[in-house]
């Protein structure tokens, strides 16, 4: 599991929106347990340059408190 979080949060990083996006719809399942994928999804919702991405990652964790608020202080906010 370990792994497979590790691998998708590489892929956030990736030029393509399309790796992208499956890099966040991996993470999604892994958000009510894991805080580096919660984290990693609100910092993705509020600074990358594509929309269409940005909207994904914010409805890939909406509900969860960490991002309910649209802080751009997350480091702040969420450190653990």
């Amino acid at each position: 599991m370990h792994k497979a979080i590790m691998s998708s949060l590489h892929k956030l990083s990736h030029k393509s929106a399309m790796v992208r996006k499956q890099a966040i719809k991996e993470l999604k399942l892994h958000v009510p347990h894991n805080p580096m994928a919660r984290i990693s999804l609100h910092y993705i919702s509020v600074h990358d340059p594509n929309y269409t991405i940005r909207n994904l990652a914010k409805r890939a964790c909406f509900g969860y408190e960490s991002c309910a608020t649209d802080d751009p202080s997350w480091e702040k906010t969420y450190s653990f």
